[in-house]
């Protein structure tokens, strides 16, 4: 199977993975391993969503400046979904086992857990910003291709309204991670598609 066919497969599987993690995004901190879990697989996803988007940008006969942009923003909010992730799932969970050993106080605690709070929302919104611009590139440049409009114009709705969730959709909480899930893989999604028409390099 040639490597951009491999390489749509796994954009189109991580992404549709990340509707289900969000999904099952804890709601509590009771479970700390369940949180690791979740977390830890985000983090693994947008990794490697993050590497077939690098192979898609270097694909032979791509509008350099597209490409060059779009990359960056996707590199930038991949970046920001793992710090909040790691934030999410491994910091706070951390230290609230510590808080529970009783070495912080209750004042202390909470102003920490506020930080970390105030930190994973601004994190997590910049990078879908970032991310659904990304995808608005990438879509909009499928319109060019009449054998991709379609798919495109799907794309582009999907990674406005990313971007539109993540600007004036108010705080993310578990059950509307669901919203942001969605509509990055839909986008994606789209893009695998026109990824697995790539010819061999």
């Amino acid at each position: 199977m040639p490597r951009y066919r491999v390489a749509a497969v796994v954009l189109a599987v991580c992404a549709l993975c990340s509707v289900f993690i969000a999904a099952h995004h804890p709601h509590n901190l009771h479970d700390a391993r369940l949180d690791e879990a979740t977390h830890g697989a985000l983090i693994v996803s947008g990794v490697a969503i993050e590497c077939v988007l690098i192979l898609y940008a270097l694909r032979p006969m791509a509008n350099r400046t597209i490409n060059v942009v779009a990359i960056v923003l996707s590199a930038l909010g991949m970046l920001g979904i793992v710090l909040a992730g790691c934030t999410d799932g491994f910091f706070v969970p951390w230290f609230q086992s510590y808080v529970s050993s009783g070495s912080v106080d209750a004042r202390s605690a909470h102003a920490v857990f506020a930080a970390a709070w105030i930190a994973i929302q601004i994190l997590s919104k910049l990078s879908f910003i970032a991310i659904g611009c990304a995808g608005i590139l990438w879509c909009m440049e499928m319109l060019r291709e009449p054998r991709f409009r379609i798919a495109g114009a799907i794309g582009t709705l999907s990674a406005l309204g990313l971007v539109l969730f993540a600007a004036i959709g108010g705080p993310l909480r578990p059950h509307n991670l669901v919203v942001a899930g969605i509509a990055l893989s839909v986008w994606c999604c789209a893009l695998a598609y026109r990824i697995a028409a790539q010819p061999a390099a």
